[in-house]
């Protein structure tokens, strides 16, 4: 059986802006050397059940997600459906 998206139930994303630069994602300080991971990301509003919107992240290969500005609850990766 091939996956389906249900897109009816899918929160409304909005105003998809590419970062200008990229950002540390994963700092490993395990070794003799710092070793720092950088990543692309792009930024994009989106739509809680409730109505209002959070402001979000997810690296461009879609690993990382980060949550820049939003209500708490909405802090957990299971709330974001890509």
């Amino acid at each position: 059986m091939a996956d389906k998206t249900d897109l009816q139930n899918q929160p409304e994303i909005r105003r998809l802006v590419p970062a200008p630069r990229p950002y540390a994602v994963e700092t490993d300080y395990s070794a003799d050397e710092t070793r720092t991971t950088n990543a692309y990301r792009i930024f994009f509003g989106l739509k809680s059940q409730d109505g209002t919107y959070s402001i979000k992240s997810v690296t461009v290969d879609g690993t990382r997600e980060y949550q820049a500005v939003g209500p708490r609850k909405d802090l957990h990766p299971t709330n974001m459906t890509m």
